[in-house]
C-alpha cells in the first residue's frame, strides 16, 4: 500500500515563494522518448527559499540557471519533486532552463501528456502538467506560453495563436497568463471542420473542429453548438473571445467529458461527434451544453481562475450555472430545470447523505482528482442559482460585471467572489457564505395553520450531516411559492421568501379557505422540504400547478410514497395518482417531453435515495419488484390513453434533434416502454428496430428489447452494424449492463468482459461495462450471493494500476453500503477490503475506499 497519502488543508495556503513571468517550451515529440526543453523566468516573492518544483515520472537530463549548468547531484531530486537550494538562486528575477525526457507511450493514466490510439493528448488538470516538466504546478502561478512542438506528425497544436510553422514544426503564442493545468498540446494525423465567428466588436475568430478523418463530417452540430453559445455569451454576459483561433479537439481516450484548454478545447469524443444515425437525442443535448460550458470557462475559469483547488467550486459552480442558463434559453423549456434537478437529486443528494459528503468548498482532500464531485460542479451551481435569486436580476448582472472587472487575469477565492457582491450592491452575505463552508443540506420543516382568513407558513430549519467545520446557525434559505385553492386555481402569484432564522413566520390574509401551498418552485435552493402536504393537495398540485417543475414533483412524491407502501406495507399503487398521470399523458397542450417525464416512474436510485433517511436494512430485490409492479400498474391504468398517443406519434419529417423532435420520440419511446408491461407488445419494439431512421429510435427500441429479454437477435445486428464507431459500441455495452434481467447480468457481464471490443485502457469503455452495470443495474450488482459486488471489485483492482482516476470514480458506487441489509453490508465491506490490501493502490483509490468505510 502506497504511503503517500499527505492530506492537504485549506488552512495550510501559503503564496508560491516564487512566481513565473514566461514558460518557453519545445517538444520533441517520441512515444517512447520525448524530450522537453523549458525555458521558464521565474521572480522571487520571499527570500530564503528554495525553489521546490514539482514533478512527477519525468527524468532530468540537465539543468542551467542563467546559463549556468548545474551538477544533478546538487539537486534534490525526489519522486514528486525537484529542490533548487537557495544558495544557487539568484535574489530577484532568473532564467531556469531544464531538459526532462517523458515516455508518453506508457502514461496510462491519461493525465499529463500520453499518447494513445495514434494520437498525443495532454489532460493538465489538475495536476498534470507536472508529469511533462518540471514547473510550479499550482493554479496561482500564471505564466504566459511560448510552445513550439517538433514531430512528425501532420496536425501540431497548441494554446493561444499559430506564430509559425513548417514541416516538422509549429510554434505557438497564448498572450494570456494562465496557469499550467490550462496548457494543452495535441499532435496526430487530424482533419478539421472549419468556421468562423464575428464578434460584436467586429473581430473574424477562426472556428476549428479537429477529430479522426472519417469523423469531420459528425462535426457540425458542435461547430453551430459553439457559435450559438459563444453570441449567448456576448448577449448574456457581455464576454467576448480574445484569441484570433478558437480549437477544439476531439479523441477517443480521454478520462473526462472535456478540458477548457485555454484556446485549445480538448474533448472526449462523444461529445463532440454527431449524426442522426450514431447519435441519440441525448447526446445532442449533451453535446451542445458540454461545448457551451468549456466554452464559457474562457472567463470562468481561465481569464478568472481559481487561487487554488480547494477553490475549484469557484470556477465549476459558475459556469455549470452558466451552461444551465444557455440550454434552458435554447431550449425555451421548463423541462431543463426538471432534469437539472434529478442529475441534482440523484448524484449531489446522495454524496450529502453519504460518506462522501464535503463541502462546496472542501477544506481537505489527498487527490484533488476525487474532488471533481457533484457537490463541487452540481451543488455549486445551486448556490449561484440562489445568489441570483437573493441580489435580482440586475443586481446579479451588476455585479458579475463587476466581478469580471476586478479579477481579471487574477486567481481568486470564494471569499472574492462573495466580496464583490457585497461591495457592489451594499448587501451582507455573510449567512449565505455558509453555503460553501457546510457539508450535507438544510432540511426545512414545515408547518401550516389556518385561523380565520389568515394562513401562517412557519418554517424551522436543521442542517442533515453537519460536519461541524462552521457554525451551526441558520442559512439564508430562498423559497419560491405560490398558492392554490381546492380546485386548482392559483390565488396567489409566484413569488419569494427568504428564511434567515431558526424559525420564521409568514402570513397571508383575506383568504376564504386554506390554501394549498406549492413550495420551492423550481428548487430555488438544494434543501430537504418536509412540507407534510396531503395526498390531496398533490394531487391537485400535480395537476394544475402552474410551475411545471412542481407539478413534476408532486406526482414524484406520490409515486414514491406509494412504492414505499407498496413494499412495506403491501397497499397497492394509488389508483387515482395513475389516472392522473395518465390524463396529462392525452393533454396535447403539454409538451411532449414533459409528458415523457411525467409517466416516467422514479429510477431505482430515487427510491433507494429517498427511503434511506428513513428506512433500515434495504433489500433492492424488494425495490426492484416494486419499481416493476409500479410500471404494469402505470401501463394498466393508462392504457386508454397509451394506444391512442402513441399511434399520434409517428415522424415523417427529416430527423432535427431539436426540443419538439426530441421531445415526441421521448413520449413515444416512454409509452412503449410501458406498453411491453401490458401484453406482448415486443413486435411492436422489433418494428421500430427495424425500420428506425435515427439512433434514439434504435437505441431506445433495442432497450425496451433488452429490458424484456427478446434482443437476441437485435443485439447481434446493432453489433455488427456499429462495430467500427467506439461511441455506438459503448452505447451497446452500457444497454445490456444495465437493463440485461438482474439473473442474467452477471453471466452477461463476464461475458462482455472478454469480448475483443472491451478493453479497461479506454475510459469510456470500461465506464459503459463496468461503472454502469455497478451504478444501472440494481438486482444485478446488489445479487444476494454478492457475485456483483466481486467482478467489480475484480476489474477495479486491474484498473486501478491502468488508470487510477477512472477506477477511483467507478469506486463511489459503494458509497451507499450501510444502508443495505446487514448480508449486503458484510460483503461490501469484504469487498472494499480487498481493494484497500492491494500492493501499491492508488492515493485516489486509497482515499474514497478509506472515507467509504470510515465508521
Amino acid at each position: 500500500m502506497k504511503k503517500e497519502n499527505t492530506v492537504k488543508r485549506l488552512k495550510d495556503y501559503q503564496a508560491p515563494a516564487f512566481l513565473a513571468k514566461s514558460v518557453d517550451l519545445t517538444f520533441k515529440l517520441s512515444p517512447r522518448h520525448t524530450v522537453v526543453t523549458a525555458k521558464i523566468v521565474f521572480v522571487r516573492q520571499r527570500l530564503g527559499s528554495d525553489l521546490v518544483l514539482n514533478g512527477k515520472e519525468v527524468s532530468l537530463i540537465s539543468a542551467r540557471i542563467d546559463n549556468t549548468l548545474l551538477k544533478l547531484e546538487a539537486l534534490q531530486i525526489r519522486n514528486d519533486s525537484l529542490r533548487v537550494p537557495k544558495k544557487l538562486i539568484p535574489n530577484d528575477e532568473f532564467l531556469w532552463e531544464a531538459v526532462t525526457s517523458i515516455v508518453p507511450e506508457s502514461n496510462t493514466s491519461l493525465d499529463g501528456l500520453y499518447f494513445s490510439s495514434g494520437i498525443y493528448c495532454t489532460q493538465c488538470e489538475a495536476e498534470g502538467f507536472r508529469k511533462i516538466t518540471y514547473f510550479l504546478d499550482r493554479p496561482d502561478v500564471m505564466s504566459v506560453y511560448s510552445v513550439r512542438i517538433e514531430g512528425t506528425e501532420p496536425i501540431l497544436l497548441s494554446n493561444g495563436n499559430l506564430v509559425n510553422c513548417g514541416i516538422g514544426f509549429a510554434e505557438w503564442h497564448d498572450p494570456w497568463p494562465k496557469p499550467s493545468y490550462l496548457f494543452a498540446l495535441v499532435a496526430g494525423n487530424l482533419c478539421a471542420l472549419k468556421d468562423s465567428f464575428t464578434t460584436k466588436s467586429g473581430r473574424v475568430v477562426t472556428l476549428k473542429i479537429y477529430t479522426k478523418p472519417n469523423d469531420v463530417d459528425k462535426c457540425s452540430y458542435a461547430m453551430a453548438s459553439l457559435k450559438r453559445a459563444m453570441k449567448w455569451d456576448e448577449e448574456e454576459y457581455n464576454r467576448e473571445y480574445d484569441l484570433d483561433l478558437f480549437m477544439i479537439v476531439a479523441v477517443d481516450d480521454f478520462n473526462v467529458g472535456a478540458m477548457e484548454n485555454k484556446g485549445l478545447n480538448i474533448f472526449n469524443s462523444k461529445y463532440i461527434l454527431a449524426d442522426s444515425q450514431t447519435a441519440t437525442d441525448r447526446d445532442y443535448e449533451n453535446i451542445e451544453r458540454i461545448i457551451a460550458h468549456e466554452y464559457f470557462h474562457n472567463w470562468t475559469g481561465n481569464r478568472i481562475t481559481c487561487r487554488d483547488w480547494f477553490q475549484l467550486c469557484l470556477k465549476e459552480g459558475l459556469t455549470v450555472f452558466r451552461d444551465q442558463q444557455f440550454v434552458a434559453a435554447m431550449k425555451q423549456s421548463p423541462i431543463k430545470r426538471i432534469e437539472d434537478v434529478i442529475t441534482l437529486r440523484t448524484k449531489q443528494f446522495r454524496e450529502d447523505d453519504g460518506p462522501l459528503a464535503h463541502p462546496v468548498r472542501p477544506e481537505e482532500y489527498i487527490e484533488i482528482n476525487n474532488f471533481y464531485t457533484a457537490t463541487v460542479y452540481e451543488k455549486a451551481a445551486e448556490i449561484v442559482r440562489m445568489l441570483k435569486i437573493i441580489v435580482g436580476e440586475d443586481g446579479y448582472r451588476k455585479a458579475v460585471q463587476r466581478f469580471f472587472q476586478i479579477y481579471d487575469g487574477h486567481a481568486c477565492t470564494v471569499e472574492d467572489w462573495i466580496k464583490v457582491f457585497e461591495k457592489t450592491l451594499g448587501i451582507d452575505l455573510k449567512q449565505f457564505s455558509l453555503w460553501y463552508n457546510k457539508k450535507g443540506r438544510p432540511k426545512v420543516n414545515l408547518n401550516e395553520s389556518f385561523n380565520g382568513e389568515t394562513y401562517t407558513l412557519e418554517f424551522s430549519q436543521e442542517i442533515l450531516n453537519d460536519s461541524g467545520t462552521a457554525p451551526n446557525v441558520p442559512m439564508l434559505i430562498p423559497i419560491n411559492l405560490g398558492l392554490f385553492d381546492n380546485t386548482g386555481n392559483e390565488i396567489e402569484k409566484s413569488h419569494t421568501i427568504l428564511l434567515s432564522k431558526a424559525t420564521e413566520r409568514f402570513n397571508y390574509n383575506n383568504l376564504n379557505e386554506k390554501p394549498i401551498p406549492s413550495l420551492l418552485r423550481s428548487l430555488s435552493a438544494p434543501i430537504t422540504l418536509e412540507d407534510k402536504l396531503s395526498r390531496d393537495e398533490l394531487l391537485v398540485l400535480g395537476a394544475h400547478d402552474s410551475d411545471l417543475f412542481n407539478r413534476w414533483d408532486s406526482i414524484r412524491k406520490l409515486s414514491l410514497d406509494s412504492i414505499e407502501k407498496f413494499i412495506y406495507e403491501g397497499t397497492e399503487i394509488d389508483e387515482q395518482l395513475i389516472d392522473n398521470i395518465g390524463k396529462q399523458l392525452a393533454n396535447e397542450q403539454l409538451e411532449p417531453s414533459f409528458r415523457a417525464l411525467l409517466a416516467t416512474p422514479p429510477s431505482h436510485e430515487s427510491i433507494i435515495n429517498y427511503l434511506a433517511p428513513k428506512k433500515a436494512n434495504i433489500d433492492t430485490d424488494l425495490i426492484y419488484y416494486a419499481s416493476q409492479s409500479f410500471k404494469k400498474v402505470l401501463a394498466e391504468g393508462t392504457v386508454s390513453y397509451l394506444y391512442k398517443v402513441f399511434s399520434q406519434l409517428s415522424q415523417t419529417e427529416p430527423y432535427n434533434p431539436d426540443p419538439n423532435q426530441s421531445g415526441s420520440r421521448a413520449l413515444k419511446l416512454r409509452i412503449l416502454d410501458l406498453l411491453c408491461y401490458l401484453e406482448d407488445n415486443a413486435e411492436k419494439a422489433r418494428m421500430l428496430f427495424a425500420t428506425a431512421t435515427n439512433m434514439t429510435d434504435k437505441l431506445g427500441s433495442l432497450t425496451i428489447l433488452v429490458k424484456q429479454d427478446k434482443a437476441i437477435k437485435e443485439l447481434e445486428t446493432f453489433y455488427d452494424t456499429w462495430q467500427e464507431n467506439n461511441n455506438v459500441i459503448d452505447k451497446w455495452f452500457s444497454t445490456q449492463a444495465i437493463y440485461t434481467n438482474p439473473k442474467k447480468s452477471i453471466l452477461t457481464i463476464r461475458r462482455l468482459a472478454e469480448h475483443h471490443a472491451f478493453s479497461p485502457r479506454n475510459p469510456n469503455r470500461f465506464r459503459s461495462l463496468i461503472g454502469s452495470f455497478a451504478s444501472g443495474n440494481l438486482c444485478g450488482f446488489h445479487s444476494p450471493e454478492g457475485d456483483g459486488y466481486n467482478i467489480v471489485t475484480e476489474w477495479l483492482m486491474k484498473l486501478d494500476e491502468i488508470n487510477p482516476q477512472t477506477a477511483a470514480q467507478v469506486c463511489t458506487v459503494f458509497d451507499n453500503w450501510k444502508i443495505f441489509d446487514k448480508k449486503r453490508q458484510e460483503k461490501i465491506k469484504k469487498t472494499l477490503g480487498r481493494l484497500l490490501s492491494m500492493n501499491d493502490v492508488s492515493r485516489n483509490t486509497f482515499e474514497i475506499v478509506t472515507k467509504i468505510l470510515k465508521e
